[in-house]
Parts: structure tokens; sequence; C-alpha cells
């Protein structure tokens, strides 16, 4: 009454459909010749997934992320009765690593933020006698930052603390483990700089700038 199902199968040479719905038979010819009601099938196609170099790694970033924000909320506990803000602390070791009083604009570059929030930073760590300012003797308009004796006897307390927030977390690993991580992190903050200088000469390269426009 209905006849007879439509075939599904593939041609002869194993790759072109061969059904034909309407005549309930076997089409006859390629069917790339466009053989009216035939059913072009798709071949098989191998639909296995292999995770993208970006797939693989995001677990490893949202991770270390978790692990830094846990870090730095511990230090933060720690640096609370010294009085510091992180930000006030972050300044601090700057200075103290920089090895020669810095101008207020290269605090702030440093430090990643505008002028005025370096300012204000650098006005509450001088008020609490940890850093003293002075003219600088080639730019009289260029003001001078450098740490006190008790400013450089703060950031080895900091640095005491930041420790001891990083030591108990990593603490939890074997030496063997935590050696390895060491190596790991080492050779990305290396390859991570190097890239950062060739990409700081790159942009100022006039080539560079010329490519930019």
């Amino acid at each position: 009454m209905f006849g007879t199902p439509p075939s599904f199968g593939t041609g002869g040479d194993g790759s072109e459909p061969a059904g034909d719905p309407g005549m309930g038979g076997r089409a006859t010819g390629p069917a790339t010749m466009g053989v009216p009601g035939s059913i072009r099938i798709p071949a098989p196609r191998d639909v296995t997934r292999v995770s993208s170099p970006q797939s693989s790694s995001a677990p490893i970033g949202d991770l270390f992320m978790r692990l830094a924000k846990r870090i730095r909320i511990r230090a933060g506990r720690e640096l609370a009765p010294l009085g510091l803000t992180p930000a006030q602390a972050h300044a601090m070791k700057v200075l103290a690593h920089a090895g020669k009083p810095l101008r207020m604009a290269d605090l702030a570059a440093r430090l990643e933020i505008v002028p005025r929030s370096a300012t204000t930073v650098v006005d509450d760590l001088a008020a609490r006698g940890l850093v003293r300012r002075s003219a600088s003797a080639v730019d009289r308009r260029a003001t001078l930052v450098e740490p006190t004796e008790e400013g450089r006897a703060e950031v080895r307390r900091i640095r005491a603390i930041r420790q001891g927030a990083g030591a108990a977390v990593f603490d939890r690993l074997g030496e063997a483990d935590r050696a390895e991580l060491l190596r790991l992190l080492r050779l990305l903050d290396r390859e991570l700089a190097e890239q950062e200088s060739v990409d700081r000469d790159g942009a100022g390269h006039p080539c560079a700038r010329g490519s930019a426009r």
C-alpha cells in the first residue's frame, strides 16, 4: 500500500548515496548528477575532540589565580596590624628595591597607577615616617621619594609576612613538588620577561611605529 521504503545505502563505490524515496528503488548513476529525489548522506567524519592548548591551559590559569588570591588575602590580614594597605606595602617594596630615590612619576609608573594616586600613597607613608621626599638636583620641579631607615625595616617585616603567607600554602606540598613548581614558575617568568622585552623593543622601533599607523 505504501510501497517499498526508500534505501539509504551507498552506491557501488561506497561513497555516493543511492536511495530514491520517490521511486522506492535504487537511484541509477552517481548522486552528484542531481537525480531528483536522491538523498545525499555526508561521509562519516572523525569527531574526536582534541583539546587545544588554550582549553588545556585554562584550568591552570584559574587555579593559579585562585591560589594567588588566597595568598593575598592571608598576607593582607597579617599586614593589617602594621597599619598598611596593600597599595602602601607595594609602594614600600618598590621604593626599597629601586636602590635610588624615585621621581613621583616613575613611582606611579612602576605601581601602574596615576600620579595623583601615587601622591596620596606617598603622603600617607611620609606621615608615618616611612619615606622622605626631596627636590631633584637636576629638575627642581621634580620630587624624589626614598624609604627612611624605619621604612626599610618595615619592608623587611612586609617581606617576612608575605613569605609566611606563601609558605602557608606551598608547604602543603612535598619538597620535590615544591622544587618542581619553583622551576616551572621561574621558567615561565623568564620567558614572559623576555617576550615583554621583545615587545617593548618592537614597539619602539621606527618600522613598528610606522606599521601601527
